[in-house]
C-alpha cells in the first residue's frame, strides 16, 4: 500500500525521488523511492499488523536478497511503515540524510558500476 505522500519531499526541503526505480538489472528489484544520484532509497513496507506480502516467508527471503543486493552496491535504503510516513518519523530521518548535521551524503559516493546479477556476487556451491 502506498502512502500519499506528494508534496513531501517540498515540504521537507529534500530532492523529489524517482518512483518505482529499478536497479541491479537484469534484475526487477525496484525501490518505491530513490535517489539514484545519491545511492539513497526509500522503501513503504505495508501490511506490518495484517500479514503483508513482506511477512510472509518468500516475500521476506526474497526482500532479505533485495536489500542486501541494494547494500553491496552502495545503495543506503531506508525502510518505513506507513505510519512512519504519516506521523513524521521518516521525514525526520530523510532530512538528516539529505541536509542534517550527520549527512550521509556529506561521504564519498560509491561508483556507480552495477552488478549484472546476483548469481555473480552470490554464486552457486
Amino acid at each position: 500500500m502506498k502512502v500519499r505522500i506528494d508534496g513531501l519531499w517540498r515540504l521537507l526541503g529534500i530532492p523529489e525521488p524517482e518512483r518505482e526505480y529499478q536497479f541491479a538489472r537484469p534484475r526487477r528489484w525496484r525501490f518505491d523511492y530513490a535517489w539514484p544520484e545519491y545511492r539513497v532509497a526509500l522503501e513503504v513496507e505495508g501490511g506490518v499488523w495484517k500479514g503483508g506480502r513482506h511477512n510472509y516467508p518468500v516475500g521476506f527471503l526474497r526482500d532479505m536478497e533485495k536489500y542486501n543486493m541494494a547494500a553491496l552496491l552502495g545503495w543506503r535504503v531506508f525502510r518505513f511503515t506507513p505510519l512512519d510516513m504519516r506521523d513524521g518519523r521518516a521525514g525526520e530521518i530523510l532530512v538528516q540524510v539529505f541536509r542534517g548535521k550527520r549527512s550521509f551524503l556529506a561521504e564519498t559516493k560509491p561508483p556507480l558500476t552495477e552488478l549484472k546479477s546476483a548469481s555473480s556476487v552470490f554464486p552457486s556451491p
